[in-house]
């Protein structure tokens, strides 16, 4: 009976000291650390479903995502059902690819409009402004970003917004939207292609809009500049629209 009663004990510290291990990391994944930016939102998102890691553990959150990948997260956030017509919609997305699927869901929800001449390049990097774009039309906010020429972004890098991303970039720092974050330096860095980290959060504050009350900006780095001020509305972003 003693010896029974030292293995419960046993048992119980063991578990009482790996509890903490298994709790410090997003949905277990072991290169995602309570302290990584997007961490609540990797774990949101991981317990959805909506994204996944790989075999080794890893979430990879530094990682590049491609734009089928991207359209495959789009879809699962959204709950679309799989798309599959006997034509397809782009000529780079054969029937046969692994992606079809998500691919024509998106399409057929408007999300995605291809690069033009018929196709999407999905194998690409998707780039964070592209990002912007695909999700301001899943928040149905298209028609008001084709209406702002110029960018609102309080970002150092605005003018290295590409021109069909302008009103999408804008809508996508707002304070009730937050698609977008600004690095340490207060770049938004739309040309750069988006991480997982970077999709993770951008589409878990497009199915969950942090709302009005949200009085803080996310940075995607530590460190926030000092230059960098807080918003509390959405009404400073539309003094150029």
């Amino acid at each position: 009976m003693r010896r029974f009663l030292s293995i419960v004990v046993a048992v119980v510290m063991l578990v009482a000291v790996c509890s903490p291990v298994l709790t410090a990391n997003a949905a277990g994944f072991k290169d995602v650390a309570a302290s990584y930016w997007a961490f609540d939102e990797i774990t949101a998102l991981a317990s959805k479903k909506v994204v996944a890691g790989y075999a080794d553990g890893t979430f990879k959150p530094e990682g590049m995502v491609t734009r089928e990948e991207f359209a495959k997260m789009i879809v699962a956030a959204k709950g679309l059902a799989l798309v599959k017509p006997a034509k397809p919609t782009f000529t780079d997305v054969a029937a046969s690819r692994w992606s079809y699927g998500y691919v024509e869901a998106a399409a057929k929800a408007g999300y995605i409009q291809g690069i033009g001449g018929g196709k999407f390049a999905p194998a690409a990097q998707i780039k964070r402004q592209d990002m912007a774009v695909l999700l301001v039309r899943v928040l149905g906010m298209a028609a008001e970003a084709n209406t702002i020429k110029e960018p609102v972004a309080f970002a150092n890098d605005e003018p290295s917004i590409g021109t069909y991303a302008i009103g999408a970039v804008t809508i996508a720092v707002r304070p009730r939207v937050q698609v977008l974050t600004w690095d340490k330096s207060r770049n938004l860095n739309p040309t750069l292609s988006a991480t997982r980290g970077d999709c993770a959060f951008a589409i878990y504050n497009t199915i969950t809009p942090p709302g009005s009350g949200k009085k803080t900006i996310t940075l995607a780095e530590e460190n926030a500049p000092e230059n960098l001020f807080p918003l509390i509305s959405d009404s400073a972003y539309t003094l150029k629209a």
